[in-house]
């Protein structure tokens, strides 16, 4: 936070019970307002954080993904993102699909950039899969996954680093997965055609 000076950002499945979250704030990121999904989620599993230099409205919120339209004063920016961070199965990734295209349906007449990012737990295509050829476990979920991505209208952001954002670590039998990424709109890439998302796969957790 300290190098990379962050007006606001989305923090994931961060293990902290909520009477301990805003003692973790002031610690982290004094003066920065919060919001949590401990009301969905006993875990609270995201946590949207911004500086006193945005403005946050909350659009939607559920035990999937918060959805908030940002705006930046200063420089007259505004747009929505969702943080996600998807349930593990297929079944109970369709409620968060269908919030989606909610979000899309009730916002899309703005003509807003809009940005998802976060952990989907479900790849777009065989081959973001290390072992692709023998990946047969979760192909309804992952044609989920591509059908509300169509209605959604949204693609992958550019990105550099890992292109499996995700590590079974087991010694000797390692599998990868891209379950983490940035989608956007087409808004989204007119408005910042030079923006891109960067996934680090040497830090200390199993994602990058």
């Amino acid at each position: 936070v300290q190098a990379e000076k962050p007006l606001f950002g989305c923090l994931l499945e961060t293990r902290v019970q909520e009477g301990n979250h805003q003692r973790c704030m002031l610690a982290a990121l004094p003066q920065w307002s919060s919001l949590t999904n401990y009301a969905y989620h006993p875990l609270g599993r995201i946590w949207v954080c911004w500086s006193d230099q945005v403005v946050v409205t909350k659009l939607h919120m559920s035990a999937q993904v918060i959805t908030c339209a940002i705006q930046i004063p200063s420089t007259g920016d505004q747009f929505i993102c969702s943080a996600i961070y998807a349930f593990n199965t297929a079944a109970e990734r369709v409620q968060l699909w269908e919030e989606l295209r909610g979000t899309r349906a009730a916002y899309s007449h703005l003509a807003l950039p809009w940005i998802l990012l976060g952990d989907f737990n479900v790849t777009l295509a065989s081959s973001e899969h290390s072992r692709a050829l023998d990946y047969r476990t979760d192909q309804v979920g992952m044609r989920h996954f591509q059908e509300a991505t169509t209605d959604c209208s949204v693609m992958d952001l550019p990105y550099t680093g890992a292109m499996f954002t995700w590590w079974n670590k087991r010694e000797g039998d390692p599998i990868g997965k891209k379950l983490d990424r940035a989608l956007v709109n087409q808004e989204w890439l007119s408005r910042y055609p030079q923006s891109c998302a960067h996934f680090d796969a040497g830090g200390i957790s199993d994602h990058a």
